[in-house]
């Protein structure tokens, strides 16, 4: 939404009470840090399994699902079977 400038529709206002702000403890700062790490883990794990199946020119789901039905049979060497989508229809 950077992008373009867009009309503001309607600005509120909140008159309700706003929490002081504070430091972490170490314990919430140590929290912090596995939540974290645990979340770029879980990214790397997306992008190595991303990485087996390229998409270069950045389809859909949808139009992959199309461009494979124009196909009759799919095989994927790497898992060893065959996928027939045609008889999916």
């Amino acid at each position: 939404m950077a992008d373009r400038i867009r009309r503001i529709e309607r600005v509120s206002l909140n008159s309700g009470r706003v929490a002081p702000v504070r430091s972490y403890t170490l314990e919430e700062y140590a929290k912090k840090i596995r939540e974290i790490e645990l979340a770029a883990a879980d990214r790397a794990e997306i992008r190595a399994y991303l990485a087996k199946y390229p998409n270069p020119d950045n389809l859909t789901f949808a139009e992959l699902l199309e461009q494979a039905l124009k196909e009759e049979q799919i095989k994927d060497e790497d898992l060893g079977y065959i996928l027939d989508i045609q008889n999916l229809k």
